[in-house]
Parts: C-alpha cells; sequence; structure tokens
C-alpha cells in the first residue's frame, strides 16, 4: 500500500518490489520500486493546468506514469476549464519542476478538429510552462503534425508552447545560424514524385499490395502476422513497411498490438494515381534562420507560416504566389492570407489583403496595387518568347482570380475558360511619370478610369487586340472622353480618338479642338485645328499640359473682329504657340515668315492674345515704315505703342527721312493717319537725309498726302550737326 499526500488522499494498492544495494539511494536510484495495480488513477493539476490519468509507478526517488492493462499514460492540457490537448505514451516522468517522455502521441483540439502527432519526445518545465514536443529525425521523412483544422501536413522538427501564451511555435530545436526547413503539404496533396518514392526498391508498391490484401480478405483491420505471411517476407520487415506507411498518415499502426487499421488517404492516393479522383499540388516550404517557420495563434486559429518564398497554386495553370515578406497566414481548410506578387501567364497582380479560397479554388484579392502584363514584340509576333512588359500599369483594383474548376485542382482536365480574371470595380491607370510631360498629368485630376473587366483563358491568353472599356477624365483639358484603351506602338496603355466634326471644347470651353487626340507615355497629345477666341491654328503636334497648351502651329490666322474682341486680321506660318490656360493668353511667335496683320502690314515678332486685348513685341511694317516696340497694342483698325521708335522711308528710293525714338504711337490705319507722342527727356525725332533732330512734342503722320506735321511747345531746337544753311536743312512745313 503507497501512501503519497502530495497526490493520494487515500493509500493506493498494488505492488513492492526492492532490492539490497551495496552503496546508499541517490536521485537515480531504481529501487525500491512500486507499481499500482489501477490504471485509472486521476492526478489533478500535476502541473498548472495540467491533469493525469492512467497507472502509477515510482522507482527510487521518481514517479512515473505509466501504462497498466492496455490503458496508456495520459496527461491532459486544460485551458478555460476544457480539455485542450492529450499526451499519450507507455511511461511518463513526473518531477516537481517538469515531465519527460520518450515517445508519445499528442492531440490538440479546437473547434471540431485537431492537430496530432503519433509519436514525440515530450519535455515540459513547469517554472516557465513551457512544453515542447519534438521529433528525432528532421525534414520530408520525418512523421509529419496532422491538422485537420487547416487540412495540412507539416513536417517541423518541433513545437514550443507556453501554456500561458497563445502561439504555438513551430521550428527547429537548434537554430542557431542554421537553416531551418519545414513542409507543409496539403491533406489532398499528390505527386507522382512522392508516390514512387514510397516504393523506393521494392518490387512491389506497398500500397497497392495493402489494398489487393484488404479486397482479398475483405477486412478493416491488418494483422502483422497475417499480411507477413501474405507478402511472403518476415514480420520484421513487414512492420517496418507499416511503420513507415503510418508516419506518412495511410494506417494507424499500433506496435504493441501488431495491428493496422487503413485511413481513407490510401485509397485516395491509389485514386488520385489512377486518375479517378482530383487532387492538388499545395506544397510549401519554409526556409528560416532565426524566425520560427510557422506560429499557431489559439484564439484565432491562424498558422502564420515564415520564410516562404513562393506557394504554387496550380502547376497546370501557371498560377504562384510570391509573398512580399515571406509570409502567409493559413485558416481553416487551407484558406490563406497574404500580401504578395501573384503571376498567372502573362499578368502579374501586386496585390494587398488577398485571400486564397481552396473549395472555390480562387484567390479573392481585395485590393490589387497594380496589374502587370506582356504582349508579344510587334516586331516578331512569330517568336513566342518575344516578350515585352507594357510600360503601364492599372492600380486600384480589387477582383478573384479563378483558378480553375473547383472539382480539377490537379488540372487533369481542360476546361478552357480556366484561369479567368475578374475585375470588381472600377480601376485607374495613371501618366504621372516624369518620363511623361515632366510629371504634369497629376494623378489626383488626369486618369484614365477603367470600367470592371474579364480575362478569361490566361493560361492560353493573347494580348492582340487587347483593349480596356473606360473613361478618360483629363484633368478639364477635354470632357469626359470614353474610349477604349489599347497597347499602343510605344508598349504603354492608351488610345487614339477622333473629335466630332464640331470638335471639342478644351479647357472649360475657353477653345475648341477637332480631330486627332492620342494619349500614349509619348503624352496628351493632339494633331488638327484649334480655336481660340477669333484665332484658328493647326499643328500635327499640340501638347495638352492641365494648366497649358504647346505647339508648333503650320498655320495661325486671327479674323478680324471689330465688336467683340476688336482684333485685327492675322495670319502665320510656323509659329510657335504656348497657350496659359490660367491667365488666358496665348503666346504667338513667328519661327520662318513674318505675321501679316490688317490687309498688307507684318510682324517679326510675337503676339500675345487675351479676351481684352491683343499684344505683340517686334518690329511691325506697313507701307514704307517700321514700328519697333515691345508695348505694342493690336486692335481692329489701328494700334498703339506705349513707347515706340518709328522709322519712315522714302517711296522712291527707299531712302530713311523720319525716324522717332521712344515715342508713344498710334496708328489709324481706315483714317491713314498717325500720331507720336514725346515721352521722355532723352526722346527725339530724327530727319536723316536732312540732318536734323529735334525732341519736337508730336508728329503727325498723313499717309495719303506723304506729309509729316511737326508741333512743339519747346522754346528750343536742336540743328544739325554739321554747318548747314536754312535751305539745306528745311524741306517741311513746320507748325508750332
Amino acid at each position: 500500500v503507497l501512501h503519497y499526500k502530495r497526490f493520494f488522499s487515500n493509500p493506493v494498492v498494488g505492488i513492492f518490489r526492492d532490492k539490497v544495494l551495496s552503496s546508499p539511494p541517490g536521485d537515480r536510484s531504481l529501487f525500491p520500486v512500486f507499481t499500482a495495480y489501477r490504471g485509472d488513477i486521476e492526478l489533478p493539476d500535476i502541473y498548472t493546468n495540467m491533469d493525469y490519468f492512467g497507472g502509477i509507478q515510482i522507482e527510487g526517488p521518481n514517479l512515473y506514469g505509466v501504462a497498466v492493462n492496455g490503458h496508456t499514460a495520459m496527461v491532459t492540457i486544460m485551458r478555460n476549464d476544457t480539455v485542450f490537448g492529450k499526451m499519450t505514451s507507455e511511461k511518463f516522468r513526473i518531477l516537481n519542476d517538469n515531465t519527460i517522455s520518450a515517445q508519445a502521441a499528442v492531440v490538440f483540439y479546437f473547434e471540431n478538429d485537431s492537430i496530432y502527432h503519433p509519436g514525440l519526445r515530450v519535455k515540459y518545465t513547469n517554472e516557465d510552462q513551457q512544453l515542447v514536443l519534438y521529433n528525432e529525425k528532421e525534414g520530408s521523412n520525418s512523421i509529419p503534425f496532422f491538422d485537420s483544422y487547416h487540412q495540412l501536413d507539416i513536417y517541423v522538427q518541433a513545437l514550443f508552447w507556453k501554456l500561458n501564451e497563445e502561439n504555438i511555435l513551430f521550428k527547429r530545436i537548434r537554430m542557431v545560424n542554421e537553416k531551418n526547413l519545414a513542409y507543409f503539404v496539403s491533406s489532398n496533396y499528390y505527386s507522382d514524385r512522392d508516390f514512387y518514392q514510397l516504393q523506393g526498391i521494392d518490387d512491389l508498391h506497398p500500397l497497392y499490395v495493402i489494398q489487393n490484401f484488404i479486397n482479398t480478405y475483405q477486412v478493416s483491420e491488418i494483422q502483422l502476422g497475417v499480411l507477413a505471411g501474405y507478402m511472403k517476407l518476415s514480420p520484421e520487415q513487414v512492420s517496418a513497411m507499416l511503420i513507415g506507411l503510418s508516419n506518412k498518415g495511410f494506417l494507424v499502426y499500433n506496435t504493441e498490438t501488431q495491428i493496422a487499421i487503413v485511413k481513407d488517404r490510401l485509397n485516395y492516393f491509389l485514386n488520385a494515381k489512377a486518375g479517378v479522383t482530383d487532387y492538388d499540388v499545395l506544397s510549401l516550404v519554409s526556409d528560416v534562420t532565426t524566425k520560427p517557420n510557422a506560429s499557431f495563434n489559439i484564439h484565432n486559429l491562424g498558422l502564420s507560416v515564415y520564410g516562404v518564398p513562393q506557394v504554387s497554386i496550380s502547376d497546370s495553370q501557371e498560377v504562384y504566389i510570391y509573398p512580399y515578406d515571406k509570409s502567409i497566414q493559413f485558416f481553416k481548410n487551407r484558406n490563406f492570407n497574404f500580401d504578395g506578387h501573384v503571376h498567372m501567364g502573362l499578368l502579374d497582380f501586386y496585390t494587398r489583403n488577398s485571400t486564397f479560397v481552396y473549395d472555390s479554388f480562387m484567390l479573392r484579392m481585395n485590393y490589387i496595387d497594380s496589374l502587370a502584363f506582356m504582349v508579344k514584340s510587334q516586331d516578331s509576333r512569330s517568336r513566342n518568347d518575344s516578350l515585352i512588359h507594357v510600360n503601364n500599369v492599372i492600380t486600384d483594383l480589387n477582383g478573384s482570380i479563378y483558378i480553375d474548376d473547383p472539382n480539377n485542382k490537379s488540372g487533369m482536365k481542360n476546361f478552357p475558360l480556366f484561369p479567368t480574371f475578374v475585375s470588381n470595380d472600377e480601376s485607374y491607370v495613371f501618366f504621372n511619370r516624369k518620363s511623361i510631360q515632366d510629371s504634369t498629368l497629376h494623378a489626383d485630376h488626369f486618369y484614365y478610369r477603367v470600367d470592371p473587366f474579364v480575362f478569361d483563358s490566361i493560361r492560353t491568353f493573347s494580348t492582340d487586340g487587347l483593349a480596356f472599356e473606360g473613361t478618360l477624365v483629363s484633368s478639364g483639358i477635354f470632357p469626359d472622353i470614353s474610349q477604349p484603351l489599347v497597347v499602343m506602338s510605344d508598349y504603354s496603355l492608351g488610345f487614339e480618338h477622333h473629335t466630332p466634326e464640331t470638335g471639342y471644347p478644351v479647357y472649360d470651353a475657353k477653345g475648341t479642338f477637332t480631330r486627332d487626340i492620342s494619349l500614349s507615355n509619348e503624352g496628351f497629345i493632339g494633331q488638327g485645328s484649334l480655336k481660340f477666341l477669333t484665332s484658328s491654328s493647326t499643328s500635327d503636334r499640340y501638347i495638352f499640359y492641365p494648366d497649358s497648351l504647346v505647339a508648333i502651329g503650320q498655320s495661325f490666322v486671327v479674323e478680324k473682329s471689330p465688336l467683340e474682341y476688336d482684333f485685327p486680321f492675322v495670319q502665320g506660318d510656323t509659329v510657335d504657340i504656348r497657350w496659359m490656360v490660367d491667365t488666358n493668353v496665348m503666346f504667338v511667335d513667328n519661327l520662318d515668315k513674318p505675321f501679316i496683320m490688317y490687309s498688307n502690314s507684318l510682324l517679326i515678332g510675337n503676339l500675345e492674345l487675351n479676351p481684352g486685348y491683343m499684344h505683340g513685341d517686334g518690329a511691325f511694317y506697313f507701307d514704307q515704315s517700321e514700328l519697333v516696340s515691345n508695348t505694342l497694342q493690336f486692335n481692329y483698325n489701328r494700334l498703339s505703342a506705349d513707347s515706340a521708335d518709328f522709322y519712315l522711308k522714302n517711296r522712291e528710293n527707299d531712302t530713311l527721312v523720319f525716324y522717332a525714338n521712344q515715342y508713344h504711337a498710334k496708328i489709324n490705319f481706315d483714317e491713314q493717319t498717325g500720331w507720336f507722342n514725346h515721352l521722355y527727356d532723352n526722346s527725339f525725332v530724327k530727319f536723316p537725309f536732312n540732318k536734323y533732330i529735334s525732341t519736337l512734342d508730336e508728329v503727325e503722320w498723313r499717309m495719303e498726302e506723304d506729309m509729316l506735321l511737326l508741333k512743339s511747345n519747346l522754346s528750343k531746337d536742336y540743328k544739325g550737326l554739321d554747318t548747314l544753311n536754312n535751305m539745306e536743312v528745311i524741306d517741311y512745313k513746320l507748325v508750332g
């Protein structure tokens, strides 16, 4: 009878054995030994949140939980007053501060599922409440954790869990600057490589042997001896085979009873090989150095896997995921969340907050930062490998990729419409690169809004004839333009659009543009004609900016307007046009020939048009005269200049007869008169032919009479520089 007040309130009946020793007993003494008869002894709270159920054995000073009469020893892990996990073994060593087992089956429960492993070493330290479960073997040849909630087989060396924390860690035991590999494989995974790897060098595949045995004997349990006789092999050889199949999850094998029970996975694997059932290829590798391979949160049941460079969803459909931070988070039934790059055929998606939905076999991408794609080279379309990236991306999408028919995850059958991408909402293309009009086409106001669209048959997808329906919003340059977006000759997304015959209002109806509009990475460009006020111009390259327009015009004409704008007639060839939209001022410079103005006058220089005026800067030629000023103002039938130099030549011999320096000038073409008013102290008039200089207040020019009337309120005239008589100097009528 055993009295052990720490655990038992009543005596325990059992067998006592002792041995005479030559030395005093110590911590490692094996005697005396007490073994309880009963195998259903309960020891509550052997550690924090841990209970024990099973047999009891004391060896020397040490307490063990042991299997008795076919009942295994079991440690139960409690959480929130419910059973969260169980560890069963032939023997547990139960010390004051820790427990150890050489081999234990372990299971953790959550919802209606579990994480199970048939054989792990157990080490628990009560001080920090840390449970360590580990495999002696490592890698894909070890026995996996079978996770029915996430439907994964987890090939990892060890599980670490501090019972007072919410995260269970999967990792290698020693991780100091070493590669730490783990494998996460779908429960429905199949590959021919794995199938034949199971066979090894055997003549017959062990799965076929087991299936044939069950069908022959019509049994659900396999006895080792009977199977050994059937296979004509030794029990030891067959037992090793059964242990190997048990480790892979094809059956459950009890080495004590030598009985194996076949699991559904065996028939599933054989049916997948025969092509009569569907399967998947979902298998990923975790490769880390300092982090754990995975972390299981027992609160939200998310399994975060780290060090994952790539996830292959479908080999046949070429769908691959490259997580940004090399991590994904599994939830129930292989659904997982990720942020990353999804490659599918010619398409590349860059996504955040995306989910792989296993049952529907789809990717739900809630936010796609951008969609990039490739097209065939336009100069070598016959070459399959001649692919070029399109220079724009489609941004701000959300949508879904339907990878294949949900019942064809293996890709054994051909469904031509898959994979399919469905864009659910509007998305955008922007043209705000530095190389495109110096980043002036700001994304806030200038963008192409793409309508929801569908790409199907992506595996055989051709970008020839590809077009996106949608609308261009052009920052007020034009009204919204609905024109499909296509791949342009510079491999950018854009379009060519022809306006109606009446043209489009441009810059909030400040003008009208007619003919062709093109958009690409070369810019937002027009070819046609532009009307502004009473002016019209033509150009093969108008460049539209949100706040301005520039062009080299082949022609430029201003129709005379006596009433609305008070403009004269202007005609120009090969001109530089700059229209500043905010101030509504158009600058026009002649590049080759002078402007023709009024009827037969010329301007070499530039014009400035605004609804309130037409200004000029340059040399204005009319009749036998030249007017040079940077303050020219042109009106319907007259012009003026605040400060000008005026030159008048003889009609017969083209010699200069009159020159006014820095005078206010006014010319009236209807009245055929001109006035020149003295402005500054240094203003003067000069008669080169007569060698006469004066600071007259005013000069009136009567064009039809070829007469200059000189007027002055000054008391002093300056005569010629040389000594001349009056008859030689004065040849004009002077008044004043």
